[in-house]
């Protein structure tokens, strides 16, 4: 049995060696009738083996020592093991260097351990990509459904592709508990139908340097006290600050029909607070620079900026070092976006539905999920997994759970996410005003030409 990348644990079974020792016999046994025959004619010969003269033996009359063919038996086919393949993303998979992952690993082992004729078989795939997770199991759907994995690590965001696609199954009978977050259902869910169980969590959050103070939530219209500059990546094209803005304050994109909507009056006290704090130097010029995570991530650690909107994940793989506040929004309550990954079993004609089960409702085992998430650097899925952590830690990040929802899908943003990003950068450059910002979002919105 083998877990790829760390593990090489195949049980071998004792046939492969009867099976050389009876060919040996065999060979033995014909080498010896040959040397028999050979010598018929000598009657005072003694048999090979027994000892015993060609007269003198001990067989009964009526017996006979011929082995009839019809006596011979077929060797029974025996199923050595079932190949379980699992596919997960790199910062999940088995492997060295981390306690989490290591972690992983012992739980895959736990299980080959509980099930002695199973194989399992990991396959670290990109989350991103040509070759991510979701397009390597469209293609692999499509071009070679053999070769499929049973199950898989998927990123929430690519749950609803799987399911357009029929490349997972709805676990229809399993039911999540209290126990689990809100947002960690959320995740596992499509249309009220659960396609998988929730693994971890992650949220958009506020980041100081440790020892700051934290005054609790603040709305961004207090928040200029919170810190002298914040940092985010205003330069990419999946920046989600402004959206998380806009519907804090209570907008949403679409409307009870399903239809494409804004709510004007909440994008402009969005494009206003961004305004505010560009003219205040809270947000500058140089954040239409940072174009990825990392890019502000990384000015924010050397010390260029004092606080950070970014994913919980980042701060939380050095935990002593930075504090997590809430994402300052236009309500008056707690609101950020939240993502995860979802435990998935995999579409396939021959899927072994029960292995598959077993093995997912193994990686998620209360006892295992909260020892795990002390050593990650996610938030939990499940509420008993804070346990373990100090008071305030758990306090803070119960509230951040709780105040967490799902990304809007891609299919929604799509339609507006280019022209809310650009004109929030012409705010950041001073180079429109935030009326001027709304109708050019608005006019693209309806088609129309100014």
């Amino acid at each position: 049995m083998k877990i790829r990348r760390r593990f090489s644990i195949r049980r071998k079974s004792g046939l492969t060696r009867s099976l050389k020792l009876l060919f040996l016999a065999s060979i033995l046994f014909l080498l010896l009738m040959m040397f028999a025959s050979s010598c018929a004619a000598l009657d005072s010969f003694d048999l090979l083996l027994s000892g015993e003269t060609a007269g003198d033996s001990d067989t009964e009359e009526g017996d006979s020592p011929e082995i009839l063919a019809d006596d011979i038996q077929p060797t029974p086919t025996i199923q050595l093991s079932r190949d379980l393949i699992v596919w997960m993303p790199p910062q999940f998979a088995p492997g060295d260097g981390s306690l989490d992952r290591e972690m992983m690993g012992e739980q895959i082992q736990a299980f080959i351990d509980s099930h002695s004729q199973t194989a399992v078989d990991v396959r670290v795939k990109s989350e991103t990509g040509d070759s991510s997770l979701i397009n390597s199991l469209v293609l692999t759907a499509a071009a070679a459904p053999d070769a499929l994995p049973t199950a898989i690590l998927l990123p929430g965001s690519d749950l609803e592709k799987a399911v357009q696609n029929g490349l997972v199954r709805a676990l229809d009978a399993r039911e999540l508990d209290g126990d689990w977050y809100p947002i960690a259902v959320d995740i596992a869910k499509l249309d009220s139908v659960l396609y998988g169980l929730p693994a971890a969590v992650d949220a958009v959050v506020m980041v100081k340097k440790a020892g700051s103070v934290d005054a609790g939530y603040v709305p961004m219209e207090y928040a200029v006290g919170l810190a002298d500059s914040f940092a985010f990546p205003a330069g990419s094209a999946n920046t989600l600050i402004p959206f998380i803005l806009y519907q804090s304050g209570g907008g949403s994109f679409q409307d009870e029909s399903g239809e494409i909507t804004l709510d004007e009056e909440i994008l402009l006290d969005a494009f206003s607070r961004i305004d505010f704090f560009g003219r205040n130097r809270l947000f500058t010029e140089d954040l239409v620079n940072l174009n990825s995570e990392g890019d502000a991530w990384s000015e924010f650690a050397s010390g260029n900026y004092e606080s950070i909107f970014t994913w919980a994940s980042r701060p939380l793989t050095d935990r002593e070092s930075y504090s997590l506040l809430h994402f300052p929004g236009l309500g008056e309550e707690p609101y950020t976006y939240g993502k995860g990954w979802v435990w998935c079993l995999v579409e396939q004609d021959d899927l072994n539905e029960d292995l598959g089960l077993a093995f997912i409702d193994h990686m998620t085992e209360k006892e295992f999920m909260n020892a795990w998430t002390l050593e990650s650097h996610y938030l939990p899925a499940r509420s008993s997994s804070l346990t373990g952590m100090d008071q305030f830690s758990q306090e803070k990040i119960r509230e951040i759970l709780n105040s967490a929802v799902e990304i809007p899908l891609e299919d929604i943003l799509k339609t507006l996410k280019g022209d809310i990003i650009n004109n929030m950068q012409d705010l950041l450059l001073d180079e429109k005003s935030p009326q001027k910002a709304l109708e050019d979002v608005t006019s693209g919105l309806t088609g129309e030409n100014e």
